[in-house]
């Protein structure tokens, strides 16, 4: 009897050390954008811009149009590691492509302020000829599901650079990124910390058919958030955007509606009734011809 408890007890250590290597070797690092979301360095973006070495990005690009009619593309990295050494990378790729003259050893753009903040708004002429704007913002979002650092491209054609020296990284240790929260489920909160009053987490929340990604934004100074969601194979991205639009609602009235359309999806943003006293939404409900719909959600509190 002695004998055979002993060997239970030697298979079941067998069995518990299986599961310990099987969840630190195999498992993610952190949770987070699932794997099939994410494409590597390297990856083309407009402009002729690729995706720079230390980070990954996820979902695809959107076409966007502002509200003087400018169009434009919008994308959200993930940044594997280190933030410093993606942005160095990124501005290498920015100088290469549009022509600039910064120097990547100063690490352009970046101070100490909350820790690390990394902002660049340049202008050039890409390999296409055309005059681009291009801005990019690292972000430090609480609350997010990924754990990790972002970095947020925006293009807009024509546009020139605005005055001013930038500022250079002093050196020195990178903050930690901030811990990561559980993905939700449908029914429970886009965002947990950067909502300007606690009790909006029970009305912007996960609609059916939709997945939370990563959380690129903590919105505007006093609150809000910018989202990135992949909507499900069985449902339709016009409805759930426009689901997401009802729940943004702050007034009686149409909701604004544009479409763009280009080579690899159909984008239509959407803008409900708000503003003044409370929050104001924008959503792209990106459309892609090939691979997953996505829908970029920014909610402002105003």
């Amino acid at each position: 009897m002695r004998r055979r408890v002993v060997a239970g007890l030697a298979v079941l250590l067998v069995v518990v050390a299986a599961t310990v290597w099987w969840r630190v070797v195999r498992a993610p690092e952190r949770p987070g954008v699932p794997a099939d979301a994410l494409s590597p360095a390297g990856t083309s973006l407009p402009d002729g811009l690729v995706v720079p070495v230390g980070s990954r990005l996820v979902g695809q690009p959107a076409a966007t149009v502002t509200a003087e009619g400018v169009p434009g593309w919008r994308a959200v990295l993930l940044v594997d590691d280190d933030p410093l050494r993606a942005w160095r990378s990124l501005v290498g790729t920015l100088d290469d492509t549009l022509g600039l003259s910064l120097d990547t050893s100063s690490v352009p753009g970046c101070t100490r302020e909350d820790g690390l903040t990394c902002a660049l708004d340049v202008a050039g002429s890409s390999s296409s000829g055309r005059t681009s704007l291009v801005g990019a913002r690292i972000e430090r979002v609480e609350g997010d599901v990924t754990g990790r650092w972002t970095i947020v491209l925006t293009g807009e054609d024509g546009g020139t650079t605005p005055p001013g020296d930038l500022p250079s990284w002093p050196g020195g240790d990178v903050p930690e990124a901030p811990g990561a929260r559980p993905r939700p489920g449908t029914g429970e909160p886009l965002a947990t910390e950067t909502l300007a009053d606690r009790k909006d987490c029970g009305r912007y929340v996960l609609l059916a058919g939709s997945e939370l990604l990563v959380q690129y934004s903590r919105g505007s100074q006093t609150g809000g958030f910018g989202v990135l969601l992949r909507v499900s194979s069985e449902a339709d991205v016009a409805e759930v955007a426009a689901a997401y639009a009802e729940q943004a609602r702050q007034h009686d009235g149409p909701v604004e509606t544009t479409t763009r359309r280009t080579s690899t999806a159909t984008v239509t943003r959407l803008v409900p009734p708000g503003g003044a006293g409370g929050h104001q939404a924008t959503i792209l409900a990106v459309d892609v011809a090939s691979g997953d719909d996505l829908i970029y959600y920014d909610l402002l509190n105003d």
